[in-house]
């Protein structure tokens, strides 16, 4: 049988070739164009839903924040601290010798430094001003390695405010009053000249917002209720938790080591009276819920984001920051970085005396530092690891003054 093929039939289906992968060309781009659309709205979507979020943040900012002025005081302008590398290699100069004259700023450059605030407010209350600040830390985080160190203020300590306006006692009170009395922005300012910070971030939370996040952790584990009697006041504490943020938890049933709900963690956070140490002992207790919110945060990153979103929806209505999106998304993707133990956590003053009043000290139940001096400088060891701290001339004049008010002296000083 002749080939039936002629030139016009190969031309044909050469043609229809052509069109055919013509056509499967543009059914894929097509294809490509949706998906590309589908991921745009994906990203969008994200991008819209962490703005949405954010936005439920009581975001304030705050001009009137004082820093400490490193410059104009009588203490060196530079402090003895060995300078590494980015792999911990110690820094020559040109003779070969360690450097080890840094300025102040130098040393606090290498730190993110937060104000933490904890506030005896209910659900969406006022939380930047005109309330108690009974949970005052600063946090501490190393740019480099990721340690993060954590301090807690006692709320009693007796402290120089940034404006007294509106105190019944004059320039001297308690740290936990100045937000009371005035805003964040004196607070931090009250934190900086007392202890020589720069610190101008911050973040306060109310009760709802730590038992609301703790809840979708899905709590706090290995909580040591030591005996029945500290099981009757965390209890107690409980119950107010519960009744102000309307989120319920039940009562402990017997002492020992546990896991703890998001009300029960709060109110193991506030028992100070009925305890050994009073406050000590309960900002020990508060750093320690910290700690292992923390380590719970880390395992959910790892296992179930979808929790850590809904943390957010529930978190972020009752906190207050001037921390913006751009700063805040960096932290939470260096969540399983941040390394924070027992022993990277502090509490100041150390010490101390505390009575029922002190001196011609008109505050009812102080907490009165030896020696301001000698704690400003374990502070800066204890956070930046430098040795020897001189505390500018600012400090040097309240602790003078903390002295002269209550007669509180170094337990070593030599009186005439």
């Amino acid at each position: 049988m002749e080939n039936s093929k002629t030139p016009q039939s190969d031309k044909r289906r050469e043609r229809l070739e052509r069109q055919r992968r013509l056509r499967i060309k543009r059914r894929r781009r097509r294809i490509i164009i949706v998906c590309c659309e589908i991921i745009m709205m994906l990203v969008l979507s994200i991008a819209c839903y962490a703005v949405n979020t954010l936005n439920l943040i009581q975001r304030k900012e705050f001009d009137n924040i004082q820093t400490a002025n490193f410059a104009a005081t009588q203490a060196p302008e530079t402090v003895v601290k060995e300078v590494t590398n980015a792999v911990g290699e110690v820094e020559t100069d040109t003779q070969g010798e360690p450097e080890t004259q840094v300025s102040q700023e130098q040393v606090l450059s290498g730190y993110t430094n937060i104000a933490v605030f904890g506030v005896d407010a209910r659900v969406n209350d006022e939380l930047t001003s005109g309330v108690n600040s009974d949970v005052i830390m600063i946090c501490s985080i190393n740019n480099e390695t990721g340690e993060v160190k954590l301090v807690s203020v006692a709320r009693d300590m007796i402290l120089r405010l940034a404006n007294d306006r509106r105190t019944n006692y004059g320039q001297y009170d308690k740290a936990n009053s100045q937000l009371a009395y005035t805003d964040v922005g004196d607070e931090l300012s009250m934190i900086n000249l007392n202890f020589d910070l720069n610190i101008t971030d911050y973040v306060v939370v109310n009760w709802a917002a730590v038992a609301m996040a703790i809840d979708d952790l899905g709590g706090i584990p290995d909580v040591d209720i030591y005996n029945e009697e500290f099981m009757t006041l965390v209890n107690s504490y409980t119950d107010s938790v519960n009744k102000a943020t309307g989120i319920w938890s039940p009562e402990l049933t017997s002492p020992g080591v546990q896991n703890l709900t998001g009300t029960q963690a709060v109110a193991y956070c506030r028992v100070r009276y009925g305890m050994e140490n009073g406050d000590f002992d309960r900002t020990a207790h508060q750093r320690e819920v910290v700690m292992k919110m923390l380590d719970q945060a880390k395992i959910v990153m790892a296992t179930d984001q979808q929790k850590i979103l809904k943390m957010a929806q529930d978190l972020l209505p009752n906190i207050a920051t001037n921390l913006t999106w751009a700063e805040i998304m960096p932290l939470i993707y260096r969540l399983e970085n941040l390394n924070l133990t027992e022993e990277s956590t502090s509490v100041i003053p150390q010490d101390y005396v505390s009575a029922e009043y002190v001196g011609n000290l008109a505050v009812p139940d102080p907490v009165v530092a030896t020696d301001l001096e000698a704690e400003v400088s374990y502070l800066h060891e204890f956070l930046f690891g430098t040795k020897d701290y001189q505390p500018t001339q600012t400090v040097k004049e309240i602790s003078d003054d903390i002295k002269y008010i209550t007669g509180v002296r170094p337990k070593t000083a030599v009186t005439n």
